[in-house]
């Protein structure tokens, strides 16, 4: 009987089907050993952990906070200082939600040093945690002023707010109603909002000649010095240094050889990125840790979200870093994804809104003046005040104050990157 060789050949979409199968095979096991740390728990850190853990079951997360709670609100901060929202409330993650995700949450831990050679990181613990991949989300460090007395109070953390809640409660049972505030920003304009709140005699001591100075025309900052003086607030300005008074204890406050009495100091002079560990780890740093638009650094395999993110947007046309609610959680959706194989460039035409003492605020998008080509002051009257920032002959960025009602409109026309003829 003859015998007859049998032989196959595949067909091309077999081949296609086979190297696709061995592909998906390879990411599978990655990702099955793939230990992903996140350095921050806030929303920006939170978000992405949870992103992740939708698109991979098996990815280890661990994430690291400094903070000794699950991830909160920090937009309710000042309503829960002003008793209009409690604190169990602001509690977005209860530490159930963790074990159920399959997230590691190590609390009140700091990361001291990133190795990003070897691809780990020391904790304050003394632990040395390997990565495959590192989230950097851990915000900015308030700038502290070079005396520290009972009193003196910052506005960033949970904890923060408990304290000025406490020290609040305690002035009033003593009768002491005077506050000090050091600084023009918008953590000033929460501040503002709590002692008027509580009926404090407040004064403003600035550090330039006015609320957002390097930002803000002449104009808008009349605007808001307007409002403040119809409210009652007493604002001194240029005010570079300050003595405070008191032992150990805060008594009072001296500026420019006047003094003021107050037994609590709101500060709110800015932000830094903790350039020591970031630097040592050989990534490059600026006003935040600089990222291209992917969220990724310098360094391979680590990436950043949040406001310490100071990345590469294509809508604006430069490298900025924004510090808001909505931009985090953007964020933190964006880089997740990046982090899983997913090659999305982040842009967000971004926004922030506040409120000094029911003066609308609104900024959107790029209002630095230094990198503006020209801000044209597009609405100046007693009550409001609306600049656009230009570069290459396109809206940027702008501040409105008073009548916010046209923001969505130039929102739009910045992420459409209208051309302007001003």
């Amino acid at each position: 009987m003859n015998s007859r060789k049998l032989s196959w050949a595949p067909s091309l979409a077999q081949l296609w089907q086979l190297q696709l199968l061995m592909k998906l095979e390879i990411n599978c096991i990655r990702r099955r050993s793939m230990k992903i740390i996140i350095i921050g728990g806030g929303i920006a850190g939170t978000t992405a952990a949870e992103e992740i853990r939708k698109q991979d079951s098996a990815t280890q997360i661990t994430i690291i906070d400094r903070e000794n709670y699950p991830c909160y609100s920090r937009v309710l901060l000042m309503p829960y200082v002003n008793d209009k929202v409690e604190r169990e409330k602001m509690i977005l993650k209860k530490p159930e939600w963790y074990t159920q995700k399959n997230i590691e949450l190590m609390s009140d831990v700091e990361v001291t040093k990133i190795d990003s050679k070897n691809k780990f990181v020391e904790t304050s613990e003394g632990r040395e945690l390997p990565y495959d991949k590192l989230l950097i989300t851990a915000g900015l460090n308030v700038r502290y002023t070079p005396e520290d007395k009972r009193g003196v109070v910052y506005f960033k953390t949970l904890d923060d707010a408990d304290q000025l809640k406490s020290l609040i409660k305690e002035a009033i049972a003593q009768k002491k109603n005077k506050a000090v505030i050091y600084g023009g920003g918008f953590i000033a304009m929460d501040y503002l909002a709590i002692f008027d709140h509580y009926k404090f005699d407040t004064t403003v001591l600035m550090r330039s000649g006015g609320f957002w100075s390097k930002v803000l025309s002449a104009h808008a900052q009349q605007v808001l010095k307007d409002q403040t003086e119809l409210k009652g607030i007493k604002i001194i300005n240029d005010v570079r240094e300050i003595e405070l008074i008191g032992e150990t204890e805060l008594t009072g406050v001296c500026a420019l050889g006047q003094e003021f009495e107050t037994s609590i100091l709101g500060v709110g002079i800015g932000l830094d990125p903790d350039k020591a560990v970031l630097s040592a780890a050989g990534i490059e740093v600026g006003a935040g840790i600089i990222c291209d638009k992917y969220l990724q650094t310098n360094v391979e395999d680590i990436y950043a979200a949040g406001d310490i993110a100071e990345y590469d947007d294509a809508t604006i046309g430069r490298h900025i870093r924004y510090g808001n609610w909505t931009n985090a959680i953007m964020q933190g959706k964006a880089v997740a994804l990046n982090m899983v194989g997913e090659k999305i460039g982040f842009s967000m035409v971004s926004s922030y809104a506040t409120n000094l003492l029911g003066k609308e605020i609104v900024f959107i998008g790029d209002v630095d003046r230094t990198a503006a080509d020209e801000v044209v002051q597009e609405v100046a009257d007693k009550q409001n005040s609306t600049e656009l920032f230009i570069r290459n002959k396109k809206i940027v960025g702008a501040v409105i104050i008073g009548d916010v009602s046209k923001r969505t409109e130039i929102t739009k026309r910045i992420q459409n990157r209208e051309a302007v003829s001003y």
